[in-house]
């Protein structure tokens, strides 16, 4: 029952997701599919998903504002000395986002059993190719 509840919400919400809105109402929708997703394929306990969730959205904020710090420099050409710099600036970033990722799994093994950890990071991109996926399929939708 409780799957069958996530599906009509994922395709319910889905299909509305990308019309013409702001970001935000957008934004909103994603994130609720996605907190409803990830809760159902890792059987959530209530408990567990009071304690994961503020984790989950402490770790990815920082991880958003690290990110920040690593986009490609604005222009093409660079000088040797530039390039150098940008390089050391995302090595850097690149370490303090792995820092972050491993403070994130302690934080978890808390709160979680190890398996359920495990599958996050997969359960995480299943989402994600089957957002990508509905999208694609809506858009071509609209062409035919």
């Amino acid at each position: 029952m409780k799957k069958l509840i996530i599906i009509i919400l994922f395709c319910g919400i889905n299909v509305s997701l990308f019309a013409q809105r702001d970001d935000v109402d957008r934004r909103q929708e994603y994130e609720a599919l996605r907190v409803a997703y990830i809760t159902d394929r890792l059987a959530f306990t209530p408990k567990e998903a009071q304690d994961f969730w503020p984790i989950k959205n402490a770790y990815e904020a920082q991880n958003d504002e690290l990110r920040k710090h690593i986009r490609r420099p604005e222009r093409e050409e660079m000088t040797e000395s530039e390039a150098l710099a940008y390089l050391d600036k995302r090595m850097k970033t690149e370490q303090e986002m792995l820092d972050l990722k491993i403070d994130f799994i302690k934080d978890l093994k808390e709160v979680l059993p190890a398996q359920k950890i495990a599958m996050l990071f997969e359960v995480e991109h299943e989402f994600k190719k089957r957002m990508i996926k509905s999208i694609r399929d809506k858009r071509q939708g609209k062409r035919h």
